[in-house]
């Protein structure tokens, strides 16, 4: 039996979706390539407009691939989102004891441990910017304050 992962997913989004089940596409291609990891598409909406698109060209990415991809920021986002992970990637594997990028690490991780990644365009994750996130209040004092606690 095999169990995966999935963080965070949108459920009004996915109630909504045409035809199309989220989960069900990021599984066949997890399970059709036999990966460790599967992601798809993100929209990035602000005011309910699309501002980013991260839509990887390739359906089969090594790990160096995906690597390259997510820490240029280019076709994969940094955050666990729009991501499927197997159980047995994610043994051991723990968030980082951080307030702030936490997520980016924890995906970095988990990708490095994969061989091979699955990326599929037949779906995706619609992410809505907060204003008010850290990302976009970004200061070294907020960082201080938000990263660590000592």
């Amino acid at each position: 039996v095999l169990l995966f992962l999935l963080f965070r997913p949108d459920i009004a989004k996915l109630q909504k979706a045409a035809n199309f089940n989220y989960l069900e596409a990021m599984y066949l291609a997890l399970t059709q390539q036999k990966a460790q990891m599967s992601v798809c598409d993100v929209v990035v909406l602000e005011n309910e407009k699309e501002t980013k698109r991260f839509a990887v060209s390739e359906k089969h990415l090594t790990r160096t691939e995906a690597l390259n991809l997510i820490l240029s920021r280019r076709e994969i986002n940094s955050g666990p989102y729009a991501k499927l992970y197997s159980r047995e990637l994610l043994k051991g594997l723990k968030y980082p004891p951080l307030k702030a990028y936490e997520d980016m690490l924890f995906s970095l991780e988990a990708m490095d441990r994969c061989e091979h990644i699955a990326a599929t365009n037949d779906t995706q994750y619609d992410y809505i910017q907060n204003v008010g996130s850290v990302i976009n209040t970004f200061c070294i004092e907020s960082l201080r304050k938000r990263s660590c606690d000592f």
